[in-house]
Formats: structure tokens, C-alpha cells, sequence
């Protein structure tokens, strides 16, 4: 899909295509968030074309979704595994405390006292809680899993472009 930067910079990835489902094309959306967005005529992007959500079916938990531009399950097969995005405005509005995992990608991490451990390179879904992937500076030691709980994180600002963690729970100390 061409656009600016301030186009791709709106799309937020809602999840992936997953295994196909009947002979039209229909497939699961894998790690989807957001199920209540996905009403027919919402307007996605699969590896930068747009596309039409033509219908949904299955659960909250595992969507089942249909495109209009795609009518058979060898189309959607071979597409299997790619992201698919929805435009920002076009989801549910977060709620006080919520960020999208694109939001948290880049923003500094510091201690309370100011010393910075690393750059958040990505979130990561374990089973129990999700994890921001920490990288340090160049040949500053491991990545640092930092788990998304209030005892771990004592701040979020990606305004101020920072992340404020409890270097003492997290055993840094």
C-alpha cells in the first residue's frame, strides 16, 4: 500500500492469517485483538494492499473472517502467516493505561533514578503476562524481559518517550 509515513504510522496490526477455513477464502485471525472492530466493511491492509472485511463468524478469542477481494482458500492459503493491520481510528478507543505494542517500541527504559538499562525493541506474549523485550546499548549484556505488571513498571510516557521500571523487583539492583 504506497502512503506516507504518517499512513503506515496508523496502521496498528490486529493480528495474522491464520489456517483457512471452507472453500471460500474465509481464514482464522491469529493473536487478533480488538474482535469488537471487526464488523463487515472495516478496512484492513495484508502486506500493504487493502482489503474489505467482508464477514466474521467464530469467537472473540478466535475470529473467523472473510475479505471481499478473496473468494478461494488457495489465495488465502498462500497468504497464511502474513500481518494484517487496521487503521488506528478505525479500532476500539484504549483505555486509560492501554497502549498498542507499536506505541511501546522504541521508548527508552530507565530506572527511577534516571540510569538508562535499554530501548524497547518489542512486546512479547507469554502465556501469563506480556513481557517488553528490552535491548541494551551495543555489547551492554543480555535482553532484559521486563513483564508488564505494576510491580515491574512504574511508569509508561510515550509522549516523553520513556518507560520508568523498579530496577529492585526486577532483581537489577
Amino acid at each position: 500500500m504506497a502512503g506516507s509515513d504518517a499512513d503506515q504510522a496508523d496502521l496498528i496490526e490486529i493480528g495474522r492469517i491464520g489456517k483457512p477455513h471452507g472453500v471460500r477464502g474465509g481464514f482464522y485471525l491469529e493473536g487478533s485483538i480488538d474482535a469488537p472492530a471487526l464488523v463487515a466493511g472495516l478496512e484492513l491492509v495484508v502486506d500493504g494492499s487493502p482489503y474489505s472485511l467482508a464477514s466474521r463468524g467464530g469467537t472473540d478469542e478466535r475470529p473467523l473472517i472473510a475479505l471481499t477481494e478473496i473468494s478461494d482458500r488457495e489465495e488465502i492459503g498462500r497468504m497464511r502467516g502474513m500481518s494484517v493491520f487496521a487503521r488506528r481510528e478505525n479500532l476500539t478507543p484504549l483505555g486509560e493505561g492501554e497502549w498498542y505494542a507499536k506505541d511501546l517500541v522504541g521508548l527508552v527504559v530507565v530506572s527511577a533514578g534516571g540510569d538508562q538499562l535499554g530501548v524497547v525493541d518489542r512486546l512479547v506474549n507469554a502465556p501469563s503476562v506480556d513481557l517488553l523485550a528490552v535491548s541494551p546499548g551495543e555489547g551492554e549484556g543480555e535482553e532484559l524481559l521486563v513483564p508488564m505488571v505494576e510491580d515491574a513498571i512504574l511508569s509508561i510516557d510515550p509522549d516523553a518517550g520513556r518507560v520508568t521500571v523498579h530496577v529492585e523487583f526486577l532483581d537489577l539492583g
